[in-house]
């Protein structure tokens, strides 16, 4: 709310405080601006600008998630192709093609419930914004939440298992040096 809404009353202002020096004064003393409500009874306007910018967001948001599941099947054919061609081929610099193939298969996997939950934010944030649906933009949120929980976990789980073939290619590298 603005001093210059109508609905702004008097009543809602903070005492010792002007219209014009609302939030640019230090006041000793202050009442609240609204009616204290619980958690959940809580109600936030969205502004017509926010709006637009959550339209924007989830335009961005699909068409990521597309991106997403179009790296998963490329994922999964470089699978198929290496178990199915490369196979016969043999060692590739002393690796197995079978264990690479395994290797897409895991990162294909891997990427489907966070792309999932993209998808699911960006179908959801468009009915909210539609239908101008206050559960329904909650529940976008919630994927929207869902999706990056799940990517930072992926990430800590990864440096840290980048860290540990470090110190694994180290060790090797100190034991091969020492042996001969």
């Amino acid at each position: 709310m603005s001093n210059d809404d109508p609905e702004y009353s008097k009543a809602e202002q903070p005492e010792n405080v002007s219209s014009e020096g609302l939030g640019h004064q230090e006041v000793e003393q202050t009442t609240p601006l609204a009616v204290e409500v619980p958690r959940h009874e809580l109600i936030m306007e969205l502004l017509p600008e926010a709006q637009l910018h959550l339209n924007a967001i989830r335009k961005w948001t699909q068409f990521f998630a597309v991106l997403g599941y179009v790296a998963i099947a490329i994922f999964l054919i470089a699978g198929v192709v290496i178990f199915a061609v490369i196979t016969e081929l043999g060692n590739i610099n002393g690796i197995e093609p079978e264990v690479i193939g395994v290797i897409y298969f895991l990162m294909a996997a891997l990427y489907i419930y966070p792309v999932a939950k993209l998808l699911e934010f960006s179908g959801r944030m468009k009915k909210s914004l539609g239908f101008v649906d206050a559960q329904m933009l909650n529940a976008a949120f919630k994927s929207l939440r869902q999706h990056f929980a799940y990517v930072g976990w992926l990430t800590v789980g990864l440096i840290v298992l980048y860290f540990l073939i470090f110190i694994g290619a180290m060790v090797g590298a100190v034991g091969a040096g020492f042996g001969g």
